[in-house]
């Protein structure tokens, strides 16, 4: 029957990505050396698989912080984008008009 961690060995869920990953290549380097025997090697494998899962899922978190902080600074540059076009109106530049009349029409040709 094989045995599980250690108590005093930190469980997979409670590392970060950075100690999980260095515990997952050790064991990987552990298996490859060929030095261990049957039973302990299932462990590792065991163990390798949850260190596995457990980082897979940090990745998916971070990337979803990433795209949330990516879309929150998209609505940010857009809201600062139409206050200052709110301010050039509220402004009364009187120069826009007479830009806007003397731009040239780029879509009249379709």
């Amino acid at each position: 029957m094989p045995k599980g961690p250690s108590p005093d060995e930190p469980q997979p869920e409670d590392l970060d990505f950075e100690a999980a990953l260095e515990r997952l290549e050790a064991i990987v380097t552990e298996l490859e050396s060929g030095e261990l025997g049957l039973e302990e090697s299932l462990r590792r494998f065991e163990e390798a698989t949850r260190l596995k899962d457990l980082c897979a899922r940090k990745l998916r978190e971070a990337e979803a912080r990433v795209e949330e902080y990516t879309a929150r600074a998209a609505e940010a540059e857009q809201a600062r984008s139409l206050a200052e076009q709110a301010r050039l109106a509220d402004d009364g530049d009187e120069d826009a008009p007479a830009q806007a009349a003397s731009s040239p029409d780029l879509f009249s040709d379709l």
